[in-house]
Parts: C-alpha cells; structure tokens; sequence
C-alpha cells in the first residue's frame, strides 16, 4: 500500500504549496500536482509522481483531469490512499506515518479527516470536535467541507470521481468534497472520521453566504430524497435567521432541478 497526495496548485499559494510538497515527499509520499495558470516553477526542481498544467479551471475540473492522468502511473494500486490537500493549507511533518497507522486496517475504505485553523482560535461551529468513529448523514453535511477526505484509489473508481457543478470555480462554489463524502457513505455504507489525520488551514469565516449553501442543499435534494429534510430545515434556518426571502428560496430550488434534469440528460 502506497500513499498518493492530489494537490492543484494556483500562483496565489505557490509558495505554501511548495512547502507542502517538500514535507510530503519527506513522508515518502507520493505527489501528484496540477499546474494553474502557468504557475509551475521552472528554476525550482521537486519530486513529483505525476504533473498536470492547464490554463484557469474550476477545483474539481482540475482534481478530476489530475486523478485521469494519474491512470497512466505505474505505481498505482487499486488498494493504495489517495489523500486530497489544499495548496493554501499546510500539511503537519509526520502525515505520512498517521495515514499508514489508519489505513494498515484494509477494512478501512475511506476516512475524513480534522481540518485545524492556522493561527487562529478554534471555532467549533466550523470546525466541531466530534468523537464518533461513524459518521451521521447531518454530522458530514457539517463538517466534511473543514476536514480532509482520505479514499481507496478502487473504491474512488468505483463512486466516481468529483460532481464538476460544484466546488471553486463551478457553477454552484462549494461542497464538492461534502457530495464525494455522501457518495462514499452511500457506497460502503461506511463514513470513518479519524482525528488524528489531521491538516492545518486558514480559517476564512463568511467564506460562503447562505445562497450558496441553499443551492447546494437543492442540487442535493433533486438527486437524493432523503436530503428534503436538511434542504427544509436549512430553509426555514435561513429565512428566520438570514433574512433571506422565501420567493427567492423557492427560485433557486426550481433552478436547481431544472438544472439537474438538463444535466442528467
């Protein structure tokens, strides 16, 4: 069993990300980096399993053209993790030696993981300290978006890989990890959460508005029954607390079915 890392990397965080790369390879894990809008150093030399550049795409257009080009690798095992990392977060000096710990149980299929602020005062509403070994449905809708997803590259294949209409950069900009997370559960009928695979990440409140969640949840619900429930009560969340306007609610939930009726087609 190996150890893979996807990270994309934009001009924004190259810096940072080259830093994560260097303690990645000293963990002996395997790098695989897609280049954003030229911003692959050319007088700087790391080592790297697989590289990707293209011009300016969505996060989850890029995760997903890497992970394609990754078919080619010959060091790839369907039994092998692949661990997903931001190029603006910071990746901690033994996370190599704490993804072997929890995967060496091959009944392990897949895992979140902890996301922990850089610098800053924990804010359990972000980032909520549970201490299950399962997780709930609720309990990934809220916090598979501040946590890392940690997945087998066969079981990968076999959910597919991330929903090019969500995450940065698409057309509904965020909750691309927190869908792969639901598809994973709906898959194995398993959601592990393991502390203890932990990264670090800038803590962005307000990064998302109340719209962009009520379109996510939609999108959601279309496709899965059983996500009427967290759109409804989200709803009446936001229109009580958010003073977000109904109509507008009701607007955006017909766009998202139509939406996703033209898309499944």
């Amino acid at each position: 069993m190996k150890i893979h890392c996807l990270i994309v990397v934009g001009k924004q965080s190259l810096t940072n990300a080259m830093h994560s790369i260097s303690i990645l390879n000293k963990n002996g894990i395997l790098v695989h980096v897609l280049w954003r809008e030229g911003s692959k150093p050319r007088s700087f030399q790391i080592q790297t399993e697989t590289e990707v550049e293209v011009p300016k795409i969505s996060l989850s257009q890029a995760r997903n053209l890497l992970l394609t080009s990754m078919k080619n690798c010959s060091s790839l095992e369907e039994n092998d993790v692949i661990c997903l990392a931001d190029d603006d977060g910071s990746i901690p000096d033994h996370f190599g030696d704490k993804v072997m710990l929890v995967f060496a149980d091959y009944r392990i299929k897949w895992a979140l993981g902890c996301y922990l602020p850089i610098d800053q005062k924990l804010d359990t509403r972000r980032f909520p300290q549970i201490q299950v070994r399962r997780c709930s449905r609720k309990q990934i809708l809220k916090i598979s978006s501040s946590h890392g997803l940690y997945v087998r590259y066969g079981v990968l294949k076999s959910v597919g890989f991330f929903d090019e209409n969500l995450g940065v950069g698409a057309r509904i900009g965020v909750g691309e990890d927190t869908e792969m997370a639901l598809r994973l559960r709906g898959f194995t009928g398993e959601s592990p959460y393991f502390p203890i695979l932990v990264q670090h990440h800038p803590y962005k409140p307000g990064k998302y508005s109340p719209t962009e969640k009520f379109q996510f949840l939609a999108y959601l619900s279309v496709r899965d029954f059983n996500m009427y429930f967290s759109l409804f009560r989200y709803t009446v969340r936001i229109i009580m607390l958010e003073r977000l306007n109904f109509k507008l609610c009701v607007k955006l939930y017909l766009a998202e079915f139509k939406y996703w009726k033209y898309a499944k087609n």
